[in-house]
């Protein structure tokens, strides 16, 4: 037992067996290029212009100007805009 319980620890305080490999994000690909509109500030923009928008409402326009945009979408930034004008 003891000889099992000293296997066990050596090996708990050796390298792990698995490592989390870390790569650098090119956040270059991330940012919308100089003049593209985003979901969220196409979705923005659509609600202050038109604040009874339905969901899809906002989803059809933005489809209109080749954005994809879900409905999760337009309710998160709906809801943030009434947290901060509250």
């Amino acid at each position: 037992m003891q000889d099992l319980r000293a296997s066990i620890e050596s090996n708990a305080t050796s390298k792990p067996k698995l490592s989390l490999v870390v790569h650098s994000v090119n956040t270059e690909k991330l940012t919308p290029d100089e003049g593209e509109l985003t979901n969220r500030q196409f979705i923005e923009d659509h609600l202050s212009k038109h604040p009874e928008a339905r969901n899809i409402d906002v989803i059809e326009a933005g489809s209109k100007q080749g954005l994809t945009i879900s409905q999760s979408q337009v309710s998160q930034v709906r809801r943030a805009l009434k947290e901060l004008s509250a």
